[in-house]
């Protein structure tokens, strides 16, 4: 609590006056990933802390509840801050549960007010659906993925963008609509932690910290860019003094005019015919971690890996994508892990 309590203030003496909309991250609890679907003293005592940012009772009862909430901008966009913690392969208070919290029903509700009132909507979270690369790692139980999945394509004419933490890698994927056009475009913002996970016995590679600005159309909600910042670890500590540089812009590396769901889809076709593209995305994924060292390292069946992540949600479509790039026969360039995600909340400040 005292940890929430410092981020908290820092926000608000840092981006005075300024509306920030906050999602709890799994290591935002002790025992860490293990949020309960019980009203607990850690989401009450978040939600007094958050009470002002959210600026609606009825909303604050609801992260009470179980840490989700919606509310909408002067602009008239509609906010959704879920708590897919509770969805996280790692939670075993969970696992058996079909709406722990009540948050499926209550999302859908939400989604079909707003697509009756015509609003637009970005939903912000901390872990995110699909299958993760390298390494085929799934974060949702199947059931949860499924569901969640199935009422984000059934309202994907309103979801405008859904904004990620957790994976600490910077990526992005593409909800499909059920006939295979582009639907909702998903964002991963890579980690100010340095490691992509840290358990007793392994530390995941490192790489450096980052953060991004995220533009976008304020009536619409469309993203139009990435602005991603990173800090060179190595000259910092050298140095004695942090250097935030500017890593990339998106519209720039990417020849895109925005980052809606076509452009993405886009970006993500290109990427099967332009090995350069997708060696940038490779690159910036790991946040030049190492330089060209990961691009280097990643043959046909790591492309195919990428490749197939961007667009299969689910280990059955995953699976039968690889198969068809690279053979049946084939075996994964990085084996599976069982991941424990350092990671804090994810901001969105509008």
């Amino acid at each position: 609590m005292d940890i929430l309590r410092n981020i908290t203030n820092a926000l608000k003496t840092a981006f005075p006056g300024v509306k920030v909309y906050a999602t709890m991250g799994n290591n935002d609890w002790f025992p860490s990933d293990q949020l309960p679907d019980t009203s607990h003293f850690l989401y009450n005592a978040t939600a007094d802390l958050w009470e002002d940012w959210i600026g609606d009772q009825n909303q604050v009862e609801n992260f009470r509840k179980g840490a989700y909430y919606t509310v909408k901008t002067t602009q008239g966009l509609r906010i959704i801050g879920l708590n897919t913690n509770l969805y996280y392969t790692s939670d075993k208070l969970t696992a058996d549960m079909t709406d722990p919290t009540g948050q499926f029903a209550w999302l859908e509700e939400v989604l079909r007010n707003a697509k009756t009132a015509g609003d637009k909507v970005l939903m912000t979270a901390h872990v995110p659906p699909g299958i993760h690369v390298p390494g085929k790692v799934k974060r949702f139980y199947t059931h949860y993925n499924t569901r969640f999945l199935d009422i984000s394509r059934t309202f994907s004419d309103i979801i405008v963008g859904m904004f990620f933490g957790h994976d600490h890698y910077d990526g992005f994927k593409l909800l499909q609509k059920n006939g295979g056009s582009p639907g909702v475009p998903m964002f991963m913002a890579p980690s100010i932690t340095p490691w992509r996970y840290k358990i007793p016995e392994k530390s995941g590679d490192p790489h450096n910290p980052a953060i991004r600005l995220v533009k976008y159309n304020q009536q619409t909600g469309v993203p139009l860019d990435i602005h991603q910042y990173y800090m060179n670890l190595t000259d910092s500590n050298r140095n004695n003094a942090s250097d935030w540089k500017i890593e990339y812009k998106a519209s720039e590396e990417y020849g895109q005019t925005d980052l809606s769901a076509v452009s993405v889809d886009n970006i993500i076709k290109a990427f099967k015919t332009d090995k350069s593209l997708l060696d940038k995305y490779i690159r910036y994924n790991t946040v030049l971690a190492n330089g060209d060292t990961t691009v280097n390292a990643c043959d046909e069946k790591c492309r195919a890996e990428y490749n197939c992540g961007f667009i299969m949600m689910n280990e059955i479509s995953f699976d039968s994508c690889y198969k068809a790039q690279v053979g049946g026969s084939a075996r994964l360039c990085s084996s599976s892990l069982f991941i424990a995600m350092f990671a804090t909340m994810y901001y969105v400040l509008i």
